[in-house]
């Protein structure tokens, strides 16, 4: 009885397994190349607009203080403003820029009533932030 690891094929299994590999390996490497090659190319149109990035900071910056200041405007007309609870991020929820610093906020608000009840008041207000004070104007509209 003859013992025989790779079979009675086992030379010309080997060769073809060899050059398969080989291809595929050439393969993996185009395509992992080109792939560091998309990067690159993205990474230096990034860093080429990096002062666009920085104006977008500032605005996300700027909305947050927008939504900020519309939660506090909202929250000076409530009965009970320990229990408000803002919609933020969901359906119901925006925060536009409509100029310069200005932008309108577009949310709701959860809070009790001065009987108790729990009940939703849709609101609109326009803020316009004015980040060398840190303070804004806020004019808001209930639905």
């Amino acid at each position: 009885m003859k013992f025989e690891i790779w079979g009675e094929k086992s030379a010309k299994q080997l060769v073809n397994f060899g050059i398969g590999f080989i291809v595929l390996m050439l393969f993996a490497w185009f395509v992992f190349s080109s792939i560091d090659g998309m990067k690159s190319s993205n990474s230096s149109t990034s860093s080429s607009s990096s002062s666009t990035s920085k104006t977008t900071e500032k605005e996300r910056e700027y909305k947050g203080e927008a939504w900020t200041c519309a939660q506090l405007e909202m929250e000076d007309r409530l009965k009970s403003p320990s229990t408000a609870k803002f919609e933020s991020g969901g359906a119901y929820y925006s925060t536009e820029k409509l100029y310069g610093n200005t932008y309108e906020v577009d949310s709701y608000v959860d809070s009790q009533n001065s009987f108790g009840a729990t009940i939703r008041t849709y609101f609109t207000c326009k803020v316009t932030y004015n980040p060398d004070k840190d303070s804004c104007s806020t004019v808001c509209t209930v639905k």
